[in-house]
């Protein structure tokens, strides 16, 4: 007799091929669900990155700062390659009152026929970016390889999807554990192994099979590849201006190897790329925190659309707890940081250690918008959302080819670091955008800015205060 396969209790649930989703709906419900979701997020995100660390110092040591630089530049194509691809599809399943099944056949058939298409262009334009940013053949196919990604990733929209909105992201936290240790696992044996770039490129491709897979486990759902009309277009009237923004944020986040790909020397292609991606990734794990605060916070932000008292509450909850999380990180970071990166890393990552101070300055305010612009979508203003996303990526591009140009000039004590410039630069543009934010906020929303602003960032000073001060006592 054949069995049958059910997901857990609380998951999705299956009856003749209908849907039931539990989602919360009341603000005790949306509350008890956020906290416990940002909690999972946050012990998976502590474990996984105690895993990447491990693993970032294996692959530092075995690995050039090139390889990094490389791969940088190639996941720049790649990532808009994902985002035009989904289209929005996921953000504007999770922001609607309810979903259909002709909305979710629309949503995965929709991001399935886009990733396949682009998927073919990347690997048809592969060779044009590659003379472009000077690369070599290795470089190219690994680029090629690296295509599939998006394509494996439309098969985990609907089970991904409905997890979000029911707020479990309990079981969304095991799943990208097991994408993490799978991607790590993979990166770190083919770098012992002498691959090179490959095992970067190994490595991501490793994280997307495992996390669709786990996925699609955890919440088990049956394909259907149909377009209704009506479905994909009220999708796409959501989905379009909302992914818009994250392709201005990707430009954003992504200036340096596409930018610096073209403008910096370094000796090998990727050199000067390589140190600075390698700090500017290393400074984003203080603002994790607030990532799974933004996660939960979109959909949480949504269900409370009715209600401006629990908006205005949860809003500033969630502001308190990511500036003082992040903040308390990146101080201790800035205390850290100076005695550990050439000891721990490897002496050629030296250079890497100024450009990852100044990050790690700007890192609070980068998690501070984190929270912020969310909650602009979740209240349905996606438009307005676009023009701040645009705007800010604007900002940044023309900050940071300024920074490139001018920093030669500027007095000897400061053009000797010019690895300097795009941090600088990119930090001046972040804290414009937070400020721009915050005068954004509806005006039901109240932020009371001791709770919420000036006690979590007294305390997070002090700590790293307290931390440099015993730092230098000890050596």
């Amino acid at each position: 007799m054949r069995r049958s396969i059910r997901p857990p209790r609380a998951c999705v649930l299956w009856y003749n091929g209908r849907v039931h989703n539990a989602e919360p709906h009341t603000l005790a419900e949306v509350s008890r669900r956020s906290r416990a979701g940002w909690v999972a997020l946050a012990l998976r995100g502590g474990v996984g990155k105690l895993i990447t660390l491990g693993a970032l110092v294996l692959l530092s040591r075995t690995l050039a700062p090139a390889d990094f630089g490389v791969f940088a530049i190639l996941q720049f194509p790649l990532g808009l390659l994902s985002l035009v691809a989904d289209a929005g599809l996921h953000a504007a399943l999770v922001q609607r009152t309810a979903v259909s099944e002709a909305d979710e056949a629309a949503g995965f058939t929709l991001r399935l026929l886009l990733a396949v298409a682009l998927g073919a262009l990347t690997v048809l334009a592969a060779g044009a970016l590659g003379a472009l940013y000077q690369l070599n053949a290795p470089a190219v196919w690994a680029l090629r390889l690296l295509a599939l990604g998006p394509i494996i990733n439309a098969l985990g929209t609907v089970p991904g999807m409905r997890l979000t909105r029911q707020l479990r992201f309990d079981r969304l936290a095991w799943a990208e554990l097991g994408s993490l240790v799978a991607g790590q696992g993979v990166a770190v044996l083919l770098a012992l192994a002498g691959a090179g770039l490959f095992s970067l490129a190994g490595g991501a491709l490793a994280s997307t099979v495992a996390g669709t897979l786990l996925v699609n486990v955890l919440a088990p759902w049956r394909p259907q590849l149909r377009l209704p009309r009506d479905a994909a277009r009220a999708l796409l009237v959501f989905g379009l201006p909302y992914q818009a923004q994250g392709l201005a944020h990707l430009a954003k986040d992504r200036v340096i190897p596409a930018l610096g790909g073209l403008l910096l020397s370094g000796g090998q292609v990727g050199g000067q790329v390589g140190l600075l991606v390698w700090a500017q990734d290393l400074a984003h794990w203080p603002r994790l925190p607030a990532d799974y605060v933004a996660r939960v916070g979109f959909p949480a932000f949504a269900r409370l659309q009715a209600d401006p008292a629990g908006l205005a509450g949860a809003v500033n909850e969630a502001i308190g707890l990511v500036v003082l999380v992040s903040g308390g990180l990146s101080a201790a970071a800035l205390a850290l940081a100076p005695a550990l990166v050439a000891p721990v890393f490897g002496a050629e990552w030296a250079g890497a250690g100024l450009p990852l101070q100044i990050f790690l300055l700007q890192t609070p305010l980068d998690a501070l918008a984190a929270v912020l612009l969310p909650l602009v979508y979740a209240l349905g203003l996606a438009g307005r959302g676009l023009r701040l996303s645009l705007a800010w990526a604007a900002l940044t591009w023309a900050l940071c080819w300024a920074a490139v140009a001018v920093w030669p000039h500027l007095p000897s004590t400061i053009a000797n670091a010019p690895l300097a410039a795009i941090p600088t630069a990119s930090g001046l543009g972040t804290l414009a955008a937070v400020l721009v934010l915050l005068r954004q906020l509806p005006n039901t929303i109240r932020l009371d800015p001791w709770r919420s602003l000036l006690r979590p960032v007294l305390i997070a000073a002090a700590a790293g205060v307290a931390l440099r001060v015993l730092i230098e006592v000890i050596l």
